[in-house]
């Protein structure tokens, strides 16, 4: 294991002539785990709970005391064994990332407390010592060890050239889920952050934070101590903070005819919301009168100036651009938070050619949870709707065009109401030409 930084990026993927027989499967995919306080009924794949059904891959949300229903269609969906879904589910996307060199993206979020960090950690962030499992991340780490053995050369052709060997380095970054954004290596021994994230010079698809420690692994247990290292880091430097985390495995293919090619695996883990509440405006001893309100106008005033600090700038950010991404907009704001731009490359920056796993993490423990469910899933769909977007988009024209051909008609129809306008008050009016597009 060598703390050694290989350089960020050598060779650029190339993306295949053939990508639909080089995806074999969605490039971009939405997963559903489902936490409950009692065991699921799961026969025939089919589940029942208060306001909360699902069948397949189809979700089901009653509001309580109602019969208003909405129903979402997602990739998968699972209530336990993590372990097997990843083999069944997750797996063969990341054996195809390695195989064909393309940069991958898993990512979890949802409302707190739902089990989702579990899910990509194990038992490594559990209060509880005495279970012991294996998460999302070690099964990466396995796949990635039992694809590129470092213990003898590669003899593999790919893309007409033949590898000689492959380099896998690691790094474990912590940014705090609020407006500062204070990022942190958990790799190293300093507890100060780190203020400084630059854009590599030979490509401007990737970002690092400067001083990042990114560690050459060997073997499968390099890996395992570097997660564990990391996650003592989190408990005695950051126990009192929420953190959103990013592992990056990067992979160098070595050729034999001096050529390297870069690509990403990364498992981005989102800090939980809590939902906002009419106490947090309240004082210590309860709901203000109006007498007190008036006697106290400055101390209300500042209030909203402090919970203002407390906001989640990533969470803002991630949400800004998968609305992009799904209104197929010209501009994405990668660039609005850290995380965002550490993890471009896994929202298709500059089109990279990535695949991106999205796990959402959704409570059935209490009906009090059906209105942070729905928003849940209504990102989730937005963000399984990126593709067929992209495909509107190529056959009626890019978005530009539909935005000019959309104000085009709409200063045409300013322009019929003024004439109609002066013709009613009898002042003459001057018709002029009709506007195009081509104006």
């Amino acid at each position: 294991m060598s703390t050694s930084n290989p350089p960020h990026h050598l060779m650029k993927p190339t993306m295949p002539s053939n990508e639909s027989s080089f995806f074999q499967h969605k490039r971009r995919s939405c997963h559903v785990y489902i936490k409950s306080s009692s065991p699921f009924n799961e026969t025939n794949d089919e589940t029942n709970l208060n306001f909360l059904r699902h069948k397949n891959t189809t979700l089901e949300l009653i509001r309580p005391n109602t019969t208003v229903t909405r129903t979402y269609e997602v990739d998968g969906i699972f209530t336990s064994s993590p372990k097997d879904y990843y083999q069944e589910k997750i797996q063969p996307c990341v054996l195809e990332s390695l195989k064909n060199s393309c940069n991958l993206l898993l990512w979890s979020f949802g409302t707190r407390q739902t089990g989702k960090t579990r899910i990509l950690f194990g038992s490594k962030h559990s209060d509880d010592k005495n279970e012991s499992d294996d998460g999302w991340i070690d099964q990466i780490a396995l796949d990635i060890n039992q694809q590129y053995s470092t213990k003898s050369e590669i003899k593999e052709e790919e893309g007409g050239g033949t590898i000689e060997k492959v380099i896998v380095s690691m790094s474990y970054v912590c940014i705090t889920a609020d407006d500062a954004e204070q990022a942190y290596d958990c790799l190293s021994s300093s507890a100060k952050p780190l203020t400084r994230i630059r854009q590599d010079t030979a490509s401007s698809n990737i970002f690092y934070l400067e001083r990042t420690t990114q560690v050459v692994v060997q073997d499968l247990q390099d890996i395992q101590y570097l997660l564990q290292t990391g996650s003592v880091f989190e408990r005695i430097e950051l126990n009192e903070k929420r953190v959103h985390r990013l592992i990056t495995f990067t992979v160098y293919k070595c050729f034999t005819n001096g050529d390297v090619v870069s690509f990403v695996l990364q498992a981005m883990d989102l800090s939980g919301a809590d939902r906002p509440t009419n106490t947090t405006t309240q004082a210590k001893g309860g709901t203000a009168t109006a007498a007190q309100r008036r006697q106290q106008p400055q101390r209300l005033k500042t209030r909203p100036l402090q919970r203002k600090n407390k906001e989640d700038k990533t969470l803002r950010a991630i949400s800004r651009i998968i609305d992009g991404l799904s209104n197929g907009d010209q501009h994405i704001p990668y660039r609005d938070s850290k995380l965002t731009r550490l993890a471009c490359r896994g929202f298709e920056y500059e089109n990279d050619t990535t695949i991106n796993l999205a796990v959402i993490g959704i409570s059935a423990v209490e009906e009090s949870m059906y209105d942070e469910a729905c928003a849940m899933m209504e990102f989730g769909k937005k963000i399984r709707s990126i593709d067929s977007k992209k495909k509107e988009n190529k056959k009626t024209g890019t978005g530009a065009d539909i935005s000019l051909t959309n104000r085009v008609n709409d200063l045409n129809s300013a322009k019929e109401r003024v004439m109609n306008l002066s013709d009613k008050c009898g002042y003459p009016t001057n018709t002029e030409q009709t506007l195009t597009s081509s104006d």
